[in-house]
């Protein structure tokens, strides 16, 4: 087996957001990018407050699955300035649209970057301002990937950006900034990571680090993400389901995503599906075509089947119906078809045999 790692990433955790900064080295020229939500809280004041000694651009917006046209038009707005750092305070998608920004910004208004993505061609990435990530959710797993996604709402193409020059430089994880965080972010975020670390057992790519980083999510998101959900300030709880959105991360660091994910993209895109939901609705079904699979160590199935029981157990097709109907689901077999993805799983799958997964995930057997 031949593998590597990619760049170190400095993890600040254990304190609060407030106090970690001050162990970063940041000067010169600040960007902030965050959501209304954080504004309104007085959280973003009290951050630029500690950073008193910098020059800071805030920008707010929200952003739900970063569009093309979005972060487009954010850079131009920007396109005058310079930074010297980059703090990405939100969901996966705040931080995948910081990632994205810390390497377009710097294009100064040309763009190729995102043309290159839109042409199917791999973009040339000559600059990058570095990012400081501060997730607020737990499930993403976007402060410590290489990996950015970048959507096209208005045409329903799912772009991903890729390159270690989009790593965070430094992760801040406070997992006081996911106590507000309702019931359903709360799932879906933590269906998320818990998709993420299964995706990366049953992959072809899957390295001793992937394997490892992965068995600790799903220990602690099958252990802890129920108490979560009943209790919502639950710190010890909070900080466990952080710790495994992380580690979840770094294991697609090593393997990227397989099948569960190439089904979720067309689910969002088309239907708003929530990324968490659309990506780990199958994994039941799925476990099933492997469970005999001899590439799958026994111990790595084991956990696969963790992570399927405690999906059975939480009703997602109510979940999903309040946004389509199962049977359109099914429909959109030609549209699933990611050969990338597909191929990173231990199986090969035909059509047929995703209709029979997700007939078998929809209850419409």
């Amino acid at each position: 087996m031949i593998w590597s790692t990619n760049k170190d990433i400095r993890v600040v955790a254990g304190k609060s957001l407030y106090d970690a900064i001050d162990d970063i080295p940041i000067d010169g020229s600040v960007f902030i990018l965050s959501s209304p939500f954080f504004q309104n809280s007085g959280a973003i004041d009290e951050l630029t407050g500690r950073l008193s000694n910098v020059e800071i651009k805030t920008h707010i917006e929200r952003i739900n699955n970063p569009d093309i046209t979005q972060l487009k038009e954010i850079s131009n707005k920007y396109s005058q300035e310079e930074f010297d750092w980059i703090i990405g305070i939100g969901g996966g998608s705040i931080i995948d649209a910081a990632k994205v920004l810390s390497v377009i910004l710097p294009e100064k208004n040309e763009n190729k970057i995102l043309k290159a993505l839109q042409n199917n061609l791999v973009p040339n990435i000559s600059d990058n301002i570095p990012v400081v990530a501060v997730p607020t959710t737990s499930g993403t797993g976007a402060e410590c990937t290489q990996f950015a996604t970048v959507w096209d709402l208005v045409n329903g193409h799912k772009y991903s950006l890729e390159s270690d020059s989009i790593i965070p430089e430094y992760v801040i994880l406070d997992p006081r900034l996911t106590l507000q965080l309702p019931f359903d972010q709360t799932l879906f975020t933590g269906l998320d990571a818990l998709s993420h670390a299964t995706e990366s057992l049953w992959n072809k790519k899957f390295n001793p680090i992937a394997r490892a980083t992965a068995k600790e999510a799903i220990t602690l998101i099958v252990s802890k993400l129920p108490i979560v959900l009943e209790q919502s300030d639950n710190l010890e709880a909070r900080t466990a389901m952080q710790n495994a959105s992380f580690l979840a991360g770094v294991a697609i660091c090593q393997t990227k995503t397989a099948i569960a994910h190439a089904i979720s993209y067309p689910l969002t895109y088309k239907y708003k599906i929530s990324h968490g939901l659309a990506c780990s609705f199958t994994i039941p079904a799925l476990y099933e075509l492997i469970q005999s699979n001899n590439d799958i160590d026994k111990d790595s199935l084991k956990y696969v089947e963790m992570s399927a029981n405690f999906i059975k157990g939480l009703n997602l097709i109510e979940y999903l119906r309040t946004y389509v109907q199962p049977a359109e689901i099914v429909e959109m077999i030609d549209e699933m078809n990611n050969p990338q993805r597909f191929s990173n799983f231990a199986v090969a799958v035909n059509k047929e045999q995703l209709k029979e997964v997700l007939c078998f995930s929809l209850n419409l057997h």
